[in-house]
């Protein structure tokens, strides 16, 4: 039995830290008053890592961007205000293809 505990706590704080490691969360960022977004980042580990989205103060998408620890990867998006595409560029970790 006693050795029974300090296992389960052994166990325990090892899922506890495991689960630090990969915490993802997705951070909104409003214009300075309003209720409007302004940008949309999905963070894992402290970095971005998933969808970045920028937008007009009109509410129509901006950008899309996305990332791969820290680094542009993959397709960006860029958007004029009336909602067309502007540009279409396309990265790998960071370098643009």
């Amino acid at each position: 039995m006693k050795l029974v505990i300090p296992i389960l706590l052994f166990l325990l704080v090892g899922a506890v830290a495991c689960s630090d490691e990969t915490k993802s969360e997705t951070k909104t960022i409003y214009y300075p008053g309003e209720k409007q977004i302004k940008q949309q980042i999905e963070y894992k580990k402290g970095k971005k890592n998933g969808l970045f989205i920028e937008y007009f103060r009109n509410g129509l998408v901006k950008a899309k961007q996305h990332y791969l620890n820290d680094t542009l990867h993959d397709s960006t998006i860029l958007y004029h205000d009336n909602g067309k595409i502007e540009t279409i560029q396309v990265y790998n970790k960071g370098f643009r293809e």
